[in-house]
C-alpha cells in the first residue's frame, strides 16, 4: 500500500511541474520566409509570408523584388505569421536570387527564380 501512494505523490508531484504534455508550454514557429509563387518574370505579383514570433522584424531584401510592408493577420488568427504583397522588379534579370528578412537574432531566407521577360503573345503576323 505505501508503494502506491508514493506512486500516486510523484505522479502528482510530475504534473504539477510540468512533465504531462498537456501542460507544457507551446514550442516556438520555426522562423522562416517563403516567395510565392517561386518564380516569375518581371512585373509579376508575388506574396511573402514571413513565420516570426519576435517584435524585432526588419524589411525584406530581395535584389529583384520590392515588397510593401509586412503585416499581421488583423484578426489576430496566426499572429507569427506576416503577409507582404510585392512586385518582380521591371529590370530583374534572369537568374537566381536569395530572399531574406532579420527576425529576432535570425535570418530567415529562401530563393526566387526570375524568368525571362515574355516577349510577344499570341500568333506572329504573317506577311503577305
Amino acid at each position: 500500500m505505501r508503494f502506491g501512494t508514493t506512486f500516486a505523490v510523484t505522479l502528482a508531484a510530475g504534473l504539477v511541474a510540468g512533465a504531462s504534455p498537456a501542460l507544457a508550454a507551446a514550442d516556438p514557429i520555426p522562423v522562416s520566409i517563403s516567395v510565392s509563387p517561386a518564380e516569375g518574370r518581371p512585373g509579376d505579383a508575388v506574396t511573402v509570408q514571413v513565420a516570426c514570433e519576435d517584435t524585432r522584424l526588419g524589411v525584406v531584401s530581395s535584389a529583384v523584388l520590392t515588397v510593401q510592408a509586412l503585416s499581421r493577420d488583423p484578426d489576430g488568427h496566426q499572429p507569427w505569421l506576416l503577409t507582404g504583397a510585392g512586385e518582380v522588379n521591371a529590370d530583374a534579370h534572369p537568374g537566381r536570387y536569395e530572399v531574406s528578412v532579420a527576425c529576432g537574432d535570425q535570418t530567415p531566407s529562401t530563393w526566387f527564380t526570375v524568368r525571362s521577360a515574355q516577349t510577344g503573345g499570341g500568333a506572329q503576323p504573317t506577311l503577305e
